[in-house]
Order: structure tokens, then C-alpha cells, then sequence
């Protein structure tokens, strides 16, 4: 009977044991989980990428606007004939070699479309081949050509665009191509008059579009 009181009282024992130790262990893996959490949630916190505020504003890019009137030459709205672009903190130095490098992704032949005093102004003399069509008072299609003349001046942080003309203009159809100062006066009248409207806007679109690739770089050259 001692034995067997003893070997009971034993066993009981042994369970006792058993289950606080693993009482123990599981609080113990508790506590550190709990201590683990705030580490890991700083270790996220520290990888997760932060958005920088900025009070660096960007300048705001400028729509060109010049409109071709009956002398061939532009005007544009306000009390300037030309745009003064803002730039940022460029210096002028640099805007000038920015825009050089635009000239040279525009132009096949850079250098013969140029004229330029070093970091200072830069004209460009270049030729749109039949940009636009339209009916002479004959009623015959003609396509129209020019020479246009732009210049850009560079000072730190600004460029001032003048407003540009066409020195030469041309038309072409089945009589034969030829040049506007050739025209009599009332007919190059009619040439930028009300009825040849649409032309006037596809020379104007032209040009702006020029301006803009040449101050800005066109899209063609992202890579």
C-alpha cells in the first residue's frame, strides 16, 4: 500500500511540473513576442519610403501664342511683341547650351540654320516646305512654303523670345512656283485675308510649334 500511495502521489507530482513549466514557456514566448512587435513595426517604419515636401516651385511652362498677320509678320495679345519665358535658376550660359541642343535634335543641319553670339542671343533661319494648301481666286489649289526668322535672347534664369517673320514666302500649283513679293499688292491681300483663314492657322500652328520644341526640346528625343 506505501508503494502505491507513493508512486501516485509521484506521478501527480510530475504532472504538476509539467504543466507549469509549460506555463512558463508559453508566457515566456509571449513576453517576447510582445517585446519583438515595437522592433518590427520601427524596422517598417525606417523602410518605408518618406515624401519629401518641397517649397521649390517649378516654373510654369509658357504656351506660345504668335499670330501671322497680312504683312507676314507676328503679333501676339498684350503690350509686348514678345514672351520672356521663365526658366527657374538656370543661369544663361546654360539655358543657351540647352537650347543649342535642342536646335540640334530639331534641325538635320544645325549649323547652317543659325547665327548665334556666344551664350548670348541665337536666330534661326529655317524653311517649312508646304505647310498649309489653300484656293487662289482662280480656284486652283496651292501649296504654301516660307523662310521664317526667329531670335532668342539668354539672360540667368529667363529667355525672351521675339516675335518672328517670314522674309520670303512662296506658293506652288500647277502654274508654277512663286514668291509672294512677286504677287501684285491685292492679291497677297487676299493670300492672309479672311478666305484663306485656315492657312493662317496652319502657319501659326507651325511656328508655335517650333518655338515650343526649340525653348523646351521636343518629345521626339526622349529615350
Amino acid at each position: 500500500m506505501k508503494q502505491n500511495y507513493f508512486s501516485i502521489t509521484s506521478q501527480r507530482k510530475h504532472e504538476t511540473t509539467f504543466k507549469l513549466n509549460f506555463a512558463m514557456r508559453v508566457l515566456t514566448v509571449f513576453a517576447c513576442c510582445c517585446m519583438a512587435l515595437p522592433v518590427t513595426g520601427q524596422q517598417r517604419r525606417t523602410l518605408t519610403p518618406q515624401k519629401r515636401k518641397t517649397t521649390v516651385s517649378q516654373p510654369k511652362k509658357t504656351s506660345f501664342e504668335f499670330y501671322v498677320y497680312e504683312n507676314a509678320t507676328f503679333k501676339k495679345t498684350g503690350d509686348t511683341s514678345y514672351y520672356v519665358v521663365d526658366m527657374g535658376k538656370k543661369s544663361a550660359h546654360q539655358l543657351y547650351t540647352d537650347v543649342l541642343s535642342h536646335i540640334s535634335s530639331i534641325f538635320e543641319n544645325p549649323d547652317r540654320v543659325i547665327s548665334k553670339v556666344d551664350g548670348r542671343s541665337i536666330v534661326i533661319n529655317g524653311y517649312a516646305d508646304k505647310i498649309s494648301y489653300f484656293k487662289d481666286i482662280d480656284g486652283y489649289s496651292n501649296s504654301v512654303s516660307f523662310k521664317y526668322r526667329i531670335k532668342l535672347q539668354f539672360k540667368d534664369g529667363k529667355i525672351r523670345v521675339n516675335a518672328p517673320d517670314l522674309p520670303e514666302i512662296y506658293t506652288s500649283s500647277a502654274w508654277g512656283d512663286r514668291k509672294l513679293s512677286s504677287y501684285p499688292t491685292k492679291y497677297i491681300g487676299y493670300l492672309f485675308g479672311g478666305a484663306t483663314a485656315a492657312m493662317k492657322k496652319d502657319i501659326d500652328k507651325y511656328i508655335n510649334a517650333v518655338i515650343t520644341a526649340i525653348v523646351y526640346g521636343s518629345k521626339d528625343d526622349e529615350w
